[in-house]
């Protein structure tokens, strides 16, 4: 024997809608339920591409703080980490936001990061950049051209870090961005960062080169489903 239900709305014993259709969107489960698909959850028929960023913590500066640390953001559920750095800017000129790593709130200043960056700028001749390969104290993201605070100005940046709580490997980063230096020039960067340990890291800073304060910016961390 078959039948059909026809019916609009499905309550749990609490009177809560588990399962609506409104004007042709269907929702399923109630606020504050965890939904679990127990199988493939399909597409018009096609499985749903796997592979995404989870958004895991962010912050937004709007006024002078001298860093900016996420200590509990990082766990062994990635691998792979992204982090977006939006409308990020100094409260002086001729600053440098940058990145360190730690353990918990305690970071590293030693002269363990390693880098080979390019960046050019509207001052540059054409068909040239600038290069820079040296082990320094930190990760920065305008190395050549230090930032404009200028209101109008920003550092835009995107990192992706792997091996990020792997104590027996090193911890690369990848970043690609856009700024305006010092004297309001526009400016790309490319770059690729060793942090050259293999201790135990879960934690990461923004600060700026010259101790001064970060005015703005968002800076969010996802992790990368692979």
């Amino acid at each position: 024997m078959t039948a059909i239900l026809k019916v609009d709305t499905i309550q749990d014993t609490s009177g809560n809608n588990i399962i609506n259709e409104s004007s042709n969107t269907i929702t399923i489960g109630a606020s504050g339920d965890t939904t679990n698909i127990v199988g493939t959850l399909q597409n018009n028929g096609s499985a749903l591409i796997s592979g995404s960023l989870v958004k895991i913590a962010a912050t937004t500066v709007s006024s002078n703080v001298a860093n900016v640390d996420f200590t509990s953001a990082f766990t062994n559920t990635y691998s792979v980490y992204k982090i977006i750095i939006k409308g990020a800017r100094p409260d002086t000129t001729n600053n440098a936001i940058a990145m360190r790593f730690g353990s918990g709130t305690s970071f590293d200043t030693g002269s363990n990061y390693e880098r080979v960056v390019i960046a050019s700028g509207l001052s540059n001749s054409s068909d040239s950049v600038d290069a820079r390969y040296s082990t320094t104290a930190d990760i920065s993201f305008s190395p050549m051209s230090s930032q404009s605070s200028a209101a109008e100005t920003s550092c835009n940046m995107e990192l992706t870090i792997y091996n990020m709580l792997d104590s027996a490997k090193n911890t690369y980063v990848t970043c690609v961005g856009a700024f305006e230096g010092a004297s309001a020039e526009f400016r790309m960067l490319f770059g690729s960062f060793n942090y050259n340990q293999t201790n135990a890291r879960n934690s990461v800073r923004f600060f700026n080169t010259s101790g001064n304060n970060i005015a703005t910016g968002t800076f969010t961390i996802y992790g990368v489903v692979t």
